[in-house]
């Protein structure tokens, strides 16, 4: 069986070009390890569009993808919300 992990543009896009996005965050737990697939869900995070890590990932002109699977990743560990957003291993 495979999983899908859906997450909103241009989040999904940043992770699809490999840009050293690596970490996301989420409220549940899971004991599942594995592959998945990052799909790009309908809502755009239009805040997110002027960050820097955004900008300077995304080449110019570049249209973001909605409803559609964008990447394959690997969830390899979780690590519990220690209030303010850390990255994992």
């Amino acid at each position: 069986m495979i999983r899908a992990l859906t997450i909103r543009s241009p989040w999904s896009d940043c992770i699809a070009l490999d840009n050293g996005k690596r970490t996301e965050n989420r409220v549940w737990r899971t004991n599942w390890r594995g592959t998945l697939l990052i799909h790009a869900g309908q809502a755009i995070d239009r805040a997110a569009l002027t960050l820097p890590l955004v900008t300077q990932t995304l080449p110019a002109g570049h249209q973001l993808v909605k409803g559609a699977v964008v990447a394959v990743a690997d969830l390899a560990d979780i690590h519990m919300d220690d209030g303010p957003c850390t990255p994992g291993p």
